[in-house]
Parts: C-alpha cells; sequence; structure tokens
C-alpha cells in the first residue's frame, strides 16, 4: 500500500547563505473504505485487490507512473453498512470493513478486482466512478472514498461526498 504520507515539496534557491522555507504538509494520499455486507455475516471469502498506473511519488514530489497493485487489509471497524439498498429490510446482514491506501492519480485507471482461489472474479473500473463522482486527484489535500458492496446482493455502491453509484454484477 501506498504510505499514509503527508508532504511538502517546493523548490528553493541555494544561492544564499541562508534560506528560509515554509513548510506546508498536504496529504497525498487517498485511503478507500470497503464496507463488505453479507446477510450471513460470515467473513467475506474472497481477496480485494486494487491496480493502478501510479505506484508512488517522485523525489519531485509529483506522481510516478508504474504498476501499483495492493490488497485491502482487513479494516479495524467493522459495520451493519450504510443504510443505502437495504433500509428497512430485516436481516439486512453485517460489514466487514477493509481498507487500501492509494497514492494521488494522474489518470482513471484504478480498479477494483474480487480475486477468488482460481483468479480475478470480478474487476470494476473504480477510478472511472471516481472521476464521474468530479472527485480532485489534483487537490492539495485529497480527501478519503468509501465503496459498499453488498456481496449477498450482488451490487456494489460507490459513495464518495455525496455521489452515488450502484453497478449490478
Amino acid at each position: 500500500p501506498c504510505p499514509s504520507i503527508w508532504t511538502c515539496c517546493e523548490k528553493v534557491s541555494a544561492r544564499a547563505d541562508r534560506v528560509t522555507v515554509p513548510v506546508r504538509l498536504h496529504k497525498n494520499f487517498c485511503r478507500i473504505d470497503i464496507q463488505v455486507r453479507d446477510v450471513d455475516g460470515a467473513e467475506f471469502p474472497f481477496k480485494l485487490r486494487v491496480r493502478g498506473n501510479v505506484n508512488g511519488y517522485g523525489l519531485d514530489g509529483k506522481p510516478a507512473r508504474g504498476a501499483f497493485l495492493c490488497d485491502a487489509e482487513r479494516s479495524e471497524t467493522e459495520s451493519v453498512g450504510s443504510g443505502t439498498e437495504s433500509d428497512g429490510d430485516e436481516g439486512a446482514g453485517s460489514g466487514h470493513g477493509y481498507a487500501v491506501t492509494v497514492p494521488r492519480q494522474t489518470d482513471d485507471s484504478l480498479t477494483l478486482e474480487i480475486v477468488t482461489d482460481d483468479g480475478v472474479a470480478k474487476s470494476f473500473a473504480i477510478g472511472n466512478y471516481i472521476a464521474a463522482s468530479g472527485y480532485d486527484w489534483t487537490s492539495a489535500d485529497l480527501k478519503d472514498i468509501c465503496l459498499e458492496i453488498d456481496y449477498a446482493r450482488t451490487v456494489i455502491s460507490f459513495t464518495i461526498d455525496k455521489w452515488t453509484h450502484s453497478e449490478q454484477f
């Protein structure tokens, strides 16, 4: 995963004997929280993997192109979903939280893969959904993103701020 780093990168003229540079740290990573809901509350049996074309930062602080691949890790928070599709449903199921931290992106190449023992079962072009939500990868401080997968209903919901998109699979 991309480290959860706050960075500052400035060009400085070293011609003087002394230079003062104000350091303004900025959130240069995005945490993607993934809530997986299931009717029986059992452990999600598959891996969640994120792929992209930006794998870190150069010495100039700018995103570096390269293959990015990271499995989502179980997060400390587990909840009973966010109240989307199943509002009012009895037995809507419990959720398991996962998270992955990604570097600042320069394109819409991020994908979320559901991986079984036999390989990739399903791949979602989440970079396109993130772009459609109006998410700004160029902002000084990156916002975090929340995705929800309703495994029992085979629905994935993408929620970024107030923008939501659901897809059946």
